[in-house]
This record gives C-alpha cells, structure tokens and sequence, in this order.
C-alpha cells in the first residue's frame, strides 16, 4: 500500500463490502483478499498498524464465513427425510478453515470487538489463532457455568435448544463427519428437559426454535412435553446460504400451548423481517412480538443475551449484565 490514507480507504470500503455480502462466495473473496494484502504488508515492511487493519477485515470475514457455515448441518441424522451434502472442496475451504471460523463467530460480538481492541491498542499482531483461542476460553468458561433450572412457574417459555448437529458439511475425501467442539444435548436430553414443571399448570405458551432439519424433531417434543401445537413463526433474514439448491435465508420457531392461555393481542403477524447480527443471535422484533403476545413471567431458555422482560437462563446466561 502506498500510505496509510490508501490503506484506511481500503479498509472501510472493505469493511463496507463485508456488510453488504449476501453470499459464502463474496465472504471468503473479501477475506481471501485481506490475507493477501495483510501478507503484502508485511513483506514491505509498511508497519504493524496497515498489517492489522488487513487482519481485522480478514477477521470479520471469517467470522462472518463462520456464521454461515454454522447454519448448515450434518447429513447423517437420521431425522433428515431428504439427506443433502456438500464438500468443503466446494466451498473452497478445509476442515481446519471450518473448524476454526465457526469458533470464532461463536464469540460473542461484545468479546469479538473487545479481543481486536486490545490487541490493537497492546500494539500486537491480530491473528485468527489469537481470536480461536479467546473463543475457546469462553466455551469453557460458559460451560462449566450452567445454572440450576428454575423454580417459578411461567406463562412463556421461550427455548434454543443447542440441536445435536455437526456442524457443516463433511470432507469428501477425509473426512466424513464430526461432532460439535462444544457442548450440544442428544434428542433424548433435550426431551428430558423439565419444560412440564416450568410451565405455569393453568397456560402457558412455548416458542421452540428449531432449525429446518429439526423441525419435525421439534413436533415431536411438543408432543413428549405436552403441548398442543398451534403455528410457525417465521424470520425472514437479509443473507442466506446455498447449500443444495434452495438459499436458507429464514430461521423458524414452533408455537404452542399448555393449559388454557389466549394471546394478548390478536392479528399478529407471524412472519418478521431482520438482519442477523451474529450466530444464533436472535433479532430483537422476535422479542418484542413475544412481548405483545404472551404475558409473563417469561423464561428464555440458553438464553444468549438479555432481554427486557425475560428470565434468562443457561451457561451463558450466567455472565449475562
């Protein structure tokens, strides 16, 4: 790069470029690009501070890159009634690049941007295995956290079950399967979930996200928890995936009833429309409709962020301000 001006331009059009991709292939061109000039900054001796600009929009694009492939699921469960897959060659990555950039888009957006600060401001290189590291640290941290179930009662019930998938996509040649490097539940533990006694005996409505390969599981939970399904909610996202043939741009979530509890308000819509923020980050509307809908006292269950009106509870949910 010719000066540091040159190199701030790039960096916000980069930066640009990155929130306005809507597919893998324009992530990982993005990032593909930022390697490049990180590593041509370096070779001519342009200073620490042009590298790590270069870094930090390889950063954002891979965990952006992870966000999507983290969407996608293995194609050996059996619950899939029309098994898909798709190469990792395809997408033009491998195992270790998959592996990684769904670790890094794990990281909470807040220790994201808080990780990329420090070490800028520490005046030391920003690198993925640095950003994989932190990831890491807070899974465990996350995870040997996870709090008792509740005692309360409640009307709502709002849960994101971490669905036994693994995570994406499986190496064709190397590599047929592998599991989550992360704590997920079995079909048989999630069932076991005690959502009978959280529920309040005389009504209670249950919002259950589920993805679109685990949407029958998701019936069929209802049915073992005893609750009578009524509809699906659906979120219209602004990016997808294409795995197969269709892009997996919507995100779904099964209502239903215990007891005898009407909605608050009639006439809502079930369908909503908002960009994704960040892996299994749900939009804000998804909350505010429950809020109009249902009455308290509400619970979120492997809550992820806080929410005005909501009990959260899970692992993460125990560092939650």
């Amino acid at each position: 790069m010719e000066s540091a001006t040159t190199a701030l331009v790039w960096f916000d059009q980069a930066r640009q470029a990155l929130m306005q991709a809507k597919s893998f292939d324009e992530v990982k061109e993005i990032r593909d690009k930022a390697e490049a000039l990180r590593l041509y900054t370096k070779q001519a001796g342009d200073g620490l501070e042009m590298q790590n600009w270069c870094a930090e929009i390889k950063l954002r694009a891979e965990r952006r890159a992870g966000e999507l492939l983290a969407e996608q699921v293995s194609p050996g469960n059996p619950l899939f009634s029309h098994p898909e897959r798709i190469s990792l060659d395809d997408l033009g990555i491998d195992h270790n690049q998959s592996h990684r950039w769904q670790a890094i888009a794990r990281l909470p957006a807040p220790k994201f941007e808080e990780h990329i600060a420090t070490i800028k401001a520490a005046g030391r290189e920003l690198t993925s295995a640095g950003v994989f590291r932190e990831s890491k640290r807070h899974e465990l941290a996350a995870t040997a956290d996870t709090p008792p179930f509740p005692t309360t009662a409640y009307r709502c019930l709002v849960i994101d079950p971490p669905w036994p998938v693994e995570k994406i996509i499986r190496e064709v040649r190397t590599v047929q399967s592998w599991a989550l490097d992360y704590a997920t539940m079995t079909l048989q533990e999630i069932e076991a979930l005690p959502i009978p006694t959280l529920a309040e005996p005389d009504g209670c409505h249950v919002y259950l996200w589920v993805t679109h390969h685990f949407l029958p599981a998701g019936l069929r939970l209802f049915e073992a928890w005893g609750i009578r399904y009524q509809c699906q909610m659906t979120w219209v996202k602004n990016v997808g995936i294409t795995p197969f043939s269709w892009m997996y741009d919507t995100e779904h979530v099964l209502f239903g009833r215990m007891g005898h509890l009407d909605l608050l308000q009639n006439g809502l819509r079930l369908s909503f429309s908002a960009a994704v923020q960040g892996h299994s980050v749900k939009p804000d509307v998804f909350y505010e409709r429950v809020r109009e809908a249902s009455p308290g006292p509400r619970l979120e269950m492997f809550a992820r962020a806080p929410h005005e009106g909501f009990q959260a509870w899970g692992a993460e949910a125990v560092n939650l301000s």
